[in-house]
């Protein structure tokens, strides 16, 4: 999965559109697959935007076309607006204030809660930008503009909230105790995703 977004950039770069249709046929059905096995909230959600892509890179082989390269970054930007917007529905604790408590503490601070709950509307915010930015740009943009943006600078941005925001909170609640950097990131890495995704 870390591989795929160079392999489909280097792929378009050099016009080798069916090797970038391949890579995205194994990653969406490795994805379908483990949809399937793993995941039990929202299973039909994630098979359809996973099993759609295999479908949609399959017909891309066949029809020679990029179609379907288009319409991963969408769908999954998509998909990721839906889960952090989801949470912020009445009922529901926001995303990142789990996030919270799995990788800072249990007990959260009135004023943390207030916070994280802004936080989670500023990912939906990104998510959905970066929705409508990929749309735009497989309509109007150069297919080489389009993909350094949805294989790279789109995972620039995302990289670039998460750690912003991290020395953000360090010096606004610095009177709180944070994690270093380093362990942040361990902490976010080591979360049992699909367990917390049970909960979405």
């Amino acid at each position: 999965m870390l591989a795929y977004p160079f392999a489909v950039h280097t792929a378009i770069i050099f016009d080798r559109i069916v090797i970038a249709s391949i890579a995205l046929f194994i990653i969406s059905a490795a994805g379908a697959a483990i949809s399937f096995l793993r995941i039990r909230q929202h299973r039909g959600v994630f098979l359809f935007i996973f099993g759609s892509l295999a479908i949609l890179s399959l017909l891309n082989l066949v029809s020679n076309t990029r179609h379907a390269l288009y319409i991963a970054p969408v769908m999954i930007n998509l998909a990721m607006l839906t889960v952090f917007a989801g949470t912020l529905l009445p009922g529901r604790e926001p995303l990142i204030t789990t996030f919270h408590r799995l990788t800072v503490s249990r007990d959260i601070d009135p004023v943390i809660t207030v916070y994280t709950r802004r936080l989670t509307w500023v990912w939906a915010a990104l998510f959905a930008a970066m929705t409508v930015e990929s749309a735009a740009l497989a309509i109007f943009a150069p297919l080489a503009i389009w993909s350094l943006f949805a294989n790279f600078l789109n995972y620039f941005f995302v990289a670039a909230l998460l750690i912003g925001e991290y020395f953000y909170r360090v010096i606004r609640f610095r009177h709180y105790p944070h994690p270093s950097l380093l362990q942040f990131l361990r902490h976010l890495v080591q979360i049992d995703w699909i367990r917390v995704s049970r909960s979405w």
